[in-house]
């Protein structure tokens, strides 16, 4: 009865478990790097917005906003936003 359970229910081996582990592990790298490396399309729009919006509430030209746009190393599925004003003339 067994051999017979063994035919229909073969016993994988311990080795191609391991290599479909390494593959897999390989595939969801690659596919975390690649999402890392790129940023959304819609963010030069929402880069725009951000320089108009600062501007309307900050006495500054929307062209002045420095609006940049990076991964955070300790959220890596986030996004880090950072808004920079000209510095004031001195008198």
């Amino acid at each position: 009865m067994m051999s017979w359970l063994s035919v229909l229910f073969p016993r994988r081996s311990k080795k191609s478990a391991k290599l479909a582990k390494q593959r897999l592990q390989i595939v969801i790298s690659q596919e975390r790097s690649a999402r890392n490396s790129r940023l959304p399309d819609y963010l030069p729009a929402l880069q725009r917005e951000l320089q108009l919006v600062v501007a309307k509430y900050v006495n500054v030209a929307p062209r002045e906003v420095a609006v940049r746009f990076g991964h955070p190393r300790n959220a890596p599925e986030g996004l880090e936003v950072r808004i920079e004003l000209p510095q004031p003339a001195s008198a």
